[in-house]
């Protein structure tokens, strides 16, 4: 008898699900355990506000995921403005955090359609951007190498993470085109600006002192627990996937009860981006122009 394919997707969708689940209930349960160790009270006004402008920021860098995909159209022969896509883009990526991880992929086919773009070109950029985002999540391994081996000085990796970076979108740019190597770079700085912010709020918690010589290690790892929640089906926008994730890379070089407080606080980030990038999405104009290159 033949598998069903069907009945294959549906397992995974289902094992995704149960990993999101798990994750969940995991940092949950270590939030329970560190509960008394778990002292936000200890932040200032100074470090919400620092918050407020970190969720800011998760919003604005949302843009830089809209122009990505406008880039991959763009490679696919469809031209499409700016504002037009990022209203696509924004509307339909918050639907992310549906159940099954391609609500959001599906709502944005049918909004790209209903704006009259060709269907196949739209679904072939939505199925390179998983690519595209991936390649550029492989670009920040280096930086977790501290993480490996503590030899390695920070500068190294830093340095080691700039030439891969270089290298990469000179070999895109040169065997794809120009339009490949700009959505790699907008991908690569979305996730460079998401790691950066979980930095910044573990900072907010961990005495720099402590936390330096780990601070692009931390960010590396940030990465590498993305791409966990990324590619685990099921897994509405990686919850409770990437935030067990990252429990696991950094509780032996962060003190666990810092850590949790900032895996949730990292997430409310990250949530309160996705709306405001969805509230000025639905704010920008309708009914631009979109249509085929020659």
């Amino acid at each position: 008898m033949k598998p069903d394919p069907t009945q294959a997707r549906r397992m995974l969708h289902w094992f995704g699900s149960g990993l999101g689940v798990a994750g969940i209930l995991f940092v949950l349960l270590k939030l329970a355990q560190y509960r008394e160790q778990i002292d936000l009270a200890r932040l200032g006004a100074e470090d919400w506000f620092v918050l407020l402008l970190l969720a800011i920021a998760s919003g604005f860098s949302g843009l830089l995921l809209a122009l990505g995909w406008r880039a991959l159209l763009q490679h696919h022969g469809v031209t499409i403005a700016p504002a037009a896509a990022i209203r696509i883009y924004g509307i339909s990526q918050i639907a992310k955090y549906v159940p099954s991880n391609v609500v959001h992929l599906i709502g944005r086919q049918a909004l790209a359609v209903a704006e009259n773009l060709p269907a196949w070109p739209v679904a072939k950029s939505t199925v390179w951007e998983l690519g595209v985002l991936l390649c550029a999540a492989a670009l920040f391994v280096p930086l977790a190498l501290p993480f490996v081996a503590p030899q390695w000085p920070q500068w190294l990796a830093a340095l080691l993470f700039v030439a891969c970076a270089m290298l990469a979108v000179l070999l895109v740019r040169s065997t794809l085109g120009t339009h490949a190597a700009t959505a790699l770079c907008a991908y690569a700085g979305f996730l460079g600006v998401s790691s950066v912010s979980f930095c910044i709020v573990l900072l907010l918690l961990v005495p720099d002192a402590a936390l330096a010589p780990y601070a692009l290690g931390v960010c590396g790892a940030y990465v590498l627990g993305w791409v966990a929640g990324f590619v685990t089906p099921g897994a509405p926008a990686g919850v409770g996937v990437r935030e067990m994730a990252l429990y696991f890379l950094l509780a032996a070089f962060v003190d666990q009860a810092d850590l949790l407080a900032a895996v949730v606080l990292a997430r409310m980030v990250s949530v309160s981006g996705d709306v405001l990038f969805y509230l000025g999405a639905v704010g920008t104009r309708r009914g631009i122009n979109a249509g085929v290159t020659p």
